[in-house]
């Protein structure tokens, strides 16, 4: 008695081996390489993120060993686009991430230094508006609505009355009217300096900033500086994600740690 011939004697070597492709098992590292790189992206969003391309990478080179010891492994076009993925996505995370942090940067301090330069020119009922928050805080380019707010609010004009140094300090902020006030009377006398940033941190939609400036002005002929550090906030408050900024202390006669850490 003969035994069957096998259904893949009838077909063509070519069919032969595309018949048994599908008995070749998946290399599951390829498969965890590729699905890592497709997530990767989110790297750009969370710096906690940044772990997946970094996976991504380990999982493909894991996939290229395990495809070169076991030939009846498929999963090798896998295993380069998960590769070239993680890759792309661990270069241009920290690349974005950096550029993020300076533009960040750019942008407290453009708005530090128009604090400092309305204090500078006599200003302060539009510097003390950049101390309040966003939503609350009254637009300042038109000087005789900003006036009239002032008086029709007691409250505001008191507390402003307080900011420029003519009050008694509020508890915690016992340095702020003295800068404001020392800024004041030096004028255009004074000449302020950004010295670098000493802190910045992101959590959820802000960020949060800490300046670091040196005001130089002269005193009985000889040239005298104090550094100042001017904290900040960051806040994306609409859809259109367009950020506003609050000066949230400002505090001269401190010590900077970037000084202290140069050569």
């Amino acid at each position: 008695m003969t035994e069957p011939e096998s259904p893949l004697a009838y077909l063509s070597s070519d069919a032969q081996e595309a018949a048994l492709v599908q008995y070749r098992r998946p290399c599951p590292w390829a498969i965890a390489g590729l699905i890592l790189g497709l997530l990767s992206f989110t790297a750009l969003y969370e710096e906690w993120l940044y772990g997946l391309p970094l996976l991504g990478l380990a999982s493909s080179a894991a996939a290229f060993i395990a495809l070169a010891r076991n030939e009846n492994l498929l999963g090798r076009k896998a295993a380069w686009a998960g590769l070239v993925l993680s890759w792309f996505w661990a270069a241009a995370a920290p690349a974005h991430w950096l550029t993020m942090r300076h533009l960040v940067r750019q942008e407290a301090k453009e708005v530090a230094e128009t604090w400092f330069d309305l204090l500078r020119t006599g200003q302060p009922h539009k510097a003390y508006q950049l101390t309040l928050h966003p939503k609350s805080r009254q637009p300042f380019d038109r000087e005789e609505a900003l006036l009239a707010y002032y008086r029709q609010n007691p409250r505001q004009h008191a507390l402003l009355w307080e900011y420029v140094g003519n009050g008694q300090p509020r508890p915690l902020q016992s340095q702020g009217p003295h800068l404001v006030r020392t800024l004041l009377a030096l004028g255009d006398k004074a000449d302020i300096h950004y010295v670098g940033t000493e802190a910045q941190r992101r959590q959820d939609n802000t960020d949060e900033v800490l300046l670091v400036y040196a005001v130089s002005f002269p005193l009985r002929g000889q040239r005298t500086t104090f550094f100042v550090g001017v904290d900040m906030k960051r806040y994306l408050l609409d859809r259109e994600q367009k950020a506003s900024w609050q000066i949230v202390r400002a505090e001269g006669g401190i010590h900077p740690r970037l000084l202290e850490a140069s050569p």
